[in-house]
């Protein structure tokens, strides 16, 4: 019996280290994927990259983060906001970098880990520092699926520039209006998001939503004054563009509210 019961619990430990060896697995391969994709850089403006949506990663960022730059990352990611805290207030805290305290906010920020967030902004992470491509962690939180209005409503508390663009035009409105989600659209506006702010492409947030779908996302965009006669580089409209994706409901709505064909 004796024999049986640690066999089992032999069995039950090599389940347990498989499952983590997999999950540092995964969360590494995400990072990585980051990386290379151009998504994580230095807070600008840095001497190498001139501001901080500059054109392409230094080769520094090609090799593999090591040590506590590598822990802080995981832990952010993972949102163990207590081993965060934990790895600031080490020793070897030193030795922690600001690219990668910076990027620990964005990962942390775009899974909604709020706790996390909040220990990385106490110590020192920059609100405002951005990828290459100029994406903010408002707007990776913003434009989450996991719907993180709390971390989006700590950021803007922090001091985050809601209307703060990327390298394509795009603001975190239009980011929470591409996913749907209609609570962190109302927050932005009500901290001064530009309802009828233009992407790169003369996009606005409303026309997004539309596209999308979103019809709670539209209806607070309306309420907050959005127009519905703004229109695109390609000359269209919100409706138009409702009309040419096929989303019935919206294009009732519109033009409910006035839109014309």
């Amino acid at each position: 019996m004796i024999r049986l019961q640690n066999r089992r619990k032999g069995k039950s430990e090599a389940r347990v280290k498989i499952f983590a060896a997999a999950a540092l697995v995964w969360t590494a391969a995400f990072f990585i994927f980051l990386v290379t994709s151009g998504c994580i850089t230095k807070p600008g403006p840095y001497d190498k990259l001139g501001t901080s949506s500059g054109p392409e990663l230094p080769e520094a960022y090609e090799t593999e983060v090591r040590g506590i730059n590598r822990n802080l990352i995981q832990a952010a990611f993972m949102g163990r906001s207590e081993d965060v805290q934990r790895l600031f207030a080490a020793e070897e805290s030193k030795n922690l970098e600001e690219e990668y305290i910076n990027t620990s906010l964005l990962l942390a920020s775009v899974r909604g880990n709020t706790e996390a967030v909040q220990v990385l902004l106490d110590n020192g992470a920059d609100v405002n520092s951005a990828t290459v491509r100029g994406g903010t962690a408002l707007m990776w939180a913003a434009g989450s699926s996991m719907n993180p209005s709390d971390t989006v409503r700590v950021l803007l508390r922090a001091g985050a520039e809601v209307n703060a663009r990327a390298e394509n035009g795009r603001t975190a409105l239009m980011d929470a209006a591409a996913i749907g989600n209609s609570e962190t659209t109302e927050i932005l506006l009500t901290a001064g998001a530009e309802v009828d702010g233009k992407d790169e492409k003369g996009i606005t947030a409303l026309m997004i939503a539309a596209v999308q779908g979103h019809l709670d996302c539209i209806s607070i965009l309306l309420q907050y004054g959005a127009s519905i006669e703004a229109i695109d580089l390609l000359e269209q409209t919100a409706l138009e563009k409702a009309i040419e994706a096929n989303q019935t409901d919206v294009i009732d709505l519109l033009t409910r509210e006035g839109a014309k064909r």
